[in-house]
């Protein structure tokens, strides 16, 4: 998708983390600048993995065409950090580090951080097993 004909007014600016490090866009002049002055990264494209952060000024709906590739986000993660989406509803067990289950697993949902973890969850959030379509989430491998 290309990002520019997809976030428009009242989107503000979107964040997306590959790898090791944040990309960021905006349609805002001013916040352009910013990004420009600040050296930041900018998103230019987003594939059908790829999970983002999005701030819109008002309430809205961002449509998009689906992908007609299915299940190959089931990637094997390698980074410490990563952050994903699904255009599917899936499992936290179809996710793996490297071949490993992750060590945690989170998404934002309702107004709270959700955990998915092998270990003890002393945070006391809510837990999960099923990640929704459209849903972005962190994978934190070991």
């Amino acid at each position: 998708m290309e990002v520019i004909k997809a976030f428009t007014y009242p989107i503000t600016i979107v964040w997306k983390y590959t790898s090791t490090s944040w990309q960021v866009y905006s349609s805002l002049a001013s916040l352009k600048s910013s990004i420009l002055n600040n050296a930041l990264d900018q998103i230019t494209t987003l594939s059908y993995s790829d999970g983002i952060w999005v701030f819109a000024e008002i309430g809205t709906s961002l449509n998009y065409q689906k992908s007609s590739k299915s299940s190959d986000y089931l990637q094997s993660y390698t980074n410490k950090w990563n952050l994903s989406g699904t255009q599917d509803d899936i499992e936290t067990s179809t996710l793996s580090c490297s071949g490993v289950a992750p060590k945690s697993i989170w998404k934002y949902q309702n107004g709270s951080w959700q955990l998915n973890t092998k270990v003890s969850n002393t945070l006391g959030l809510k837990s999960f097993t099923t990640i929704n379509a459209n849903e972005g989430f962190w994978v934190e491998c070991q």
